[in-house]
């Protein structure tokens, strides 16, 4: 029996949280963070294998996070949503903030391809 891979889906809109969970039915041990410290506290706690995080937060930006997360817990992979890709999430990439970025909107197909793109690296 093989486990599930274990995600953590950032975003303080509860309402993208709600259609993120419904993308990821199925396949995914997910666990779900209204903010950038709530997440914290859930790596802590349960680190996930994966944590994708959306960009635009009060307080704390996704890029910050994901900043924070892979100084802590290095062997995270970490994926940054946004609604368009721009400098920033391009320097996200290039300075290994983010290993990935996924455009909203996107689809189960596409996140399962990056997730099992990133854990195969």
């Amino acid at each position: 029996m093989t486990s599930l891979t274990r995600i953590l889906l950032v975003d303080d809109d509860h309402l993208a949280l709600r259609a993120l969970l419904r993308i990821c039915r199925g396949g995914f041990d997910v666990q779900t963070a209204g903010s950038a410290a709530e997440a914290l506290q859930v790596v802590r706690e349960h680190p996930p294998q994966v944590v994708i995080s959306d960009q635009i937060m009060p307080g704390v930006s996704g890029v910050e996070l994901l900043g924070e997360i892979r100084e802590t817990t290095p062997d995270v992979r970490r994926i940054l949503m946004t609604a368009s890709a721009n400098d920033l999430t391009q320097q996200a990439l290039e300075q290994g903030v983010a290993q990935s970025v996924l455009e909203k909107p996107f689809d189960h197909e596409e996140l399962v391809a990056t997730i099992d793109a990133l854990l195969a690296e």
